[in-house]
């Protein structure tokens, strides 16, 4: 798949199964008004908008190509061997991860590296994941029944001051300062975020934000019906998006070396306790060499 992407698709993609629907030749007028701009070319697809309450999409997803590279792979499981009488203490191999595959789709079991320092700010991002993970632009993700959750990881440069009303002039310029990364988010309009927690993830000091989706917010009322927190690098028609009322994305912002890492764990209200289990596990499991 080409990582050039139209704006006209881009904005369908959004809207055809998304917070809000408008007849075409409402779409049609709105995408004429549109400026096209270039779009990056990179190794994976310009990561496209996902609204992960659309169980349907979440299927057509799992069969694009990559995008959710971004969301690189997990720990390495170390064991070390017991001693026995007369013999010397030898650790037991620790399994070689497996480069994050370049398709869509389902995922086994196992130790995963993602090693494109654009999306990680890492040489190797390493993680693990359970049985019935999948790849799914731009996540990695498990959805049932109960709900969908799903993991990504983003290397912020832009923030938008206002979720609702993510337009060029509300932009506000990071940098690669994970404090200022943090007190950005904490200042976002259109979400309720947490006060920030100092935690661990993969080696490196890291705070806890959980931002949700406020449950009296009207997202059809939001630019192109739906919630977007930042774009993806100078690229504005992708970025962190979507979701209604209640939905959650825990962002841990990292501090590799002085410099931010976000690693988004989402869920949806409805999302059980074992999927969030084991979305907890996979952050838990985050291995980072920088």
């Amino acid at each position: 798949m080409s990582a050039d992407r139209d704006v006209n698709r881009i904005v369908r993609s959004w809207l055809e199964e998304g917070v809000t629907a408008l007849p075409d030749r409402v779409l049609d007028t709105v995408l004429d008004q549109l400026p096209a701009t270039p779009q990056r070319r990179a190794p994976w697809p310009v990561r496209r908008l996902l609204d992960m309450h659309i169980p349907t999409r979440l299927g057509v997803a799992a069969a694009a190509v990559l995008a959710l590279a971004v969301i690189g792979v997990i720990v390495i499981p170390r064991g070390g061997g017991v001693a026995g009488p007369g013999s010397s203490a030898s650790p037991t191999p620790s399994p070689s991860p497996i480069p994050f595959p370049s398709t869509g789709g389902a995922l086994a079991p196992g130790t995963y590296t993602i090693d494109d320092r654009s999306y990680t700010q890492a040489t190797h991002f390493v993680i693990t994941l359970p049985a019935g993970w999948a790849s799914v632009d731009p996540f990695i993700a498990k959805g049932d029944a109960a709900g969908e959750v799903g993991l990504t990881t983003w290397v912020v440069r832009r923030v938008y001051t206002d979720s609702c009303r993510h337009t060029t002039d509300t932009l506000v310029d990071v940098g690669t300062s994970p404090a200022k990364l943090v007190s950005t988010l904490v200042g976002l309009k259109s979400r309720v975020v947490s006060t920030p927690t100092d935690v661990t993830i993969g080696g490196f000091p890291a705070k806890r934000l959980e931002m949700s989706v406020p449950v009296g917010l009207d997202v059809s009322t939001c630019l192109y019906g739906a919630i977007k927190d930042w774009p993806d690098g100078t690229d504005e028609s992708g970025g962190l998006c979507c979701g209604g009322p209640g939905f959650v994305d825990v962002v841990y912002v990292v501090d590799i070396n002085g410099k931010a890492l976000a690693v988004v764990a989402r869920h949806l209200p409805g999302s059980s306790q074992q999927d969030l289990g084991e979305l907890q596990a996979i952050v838990d499991s985050i291995h980072i060499d920088p």
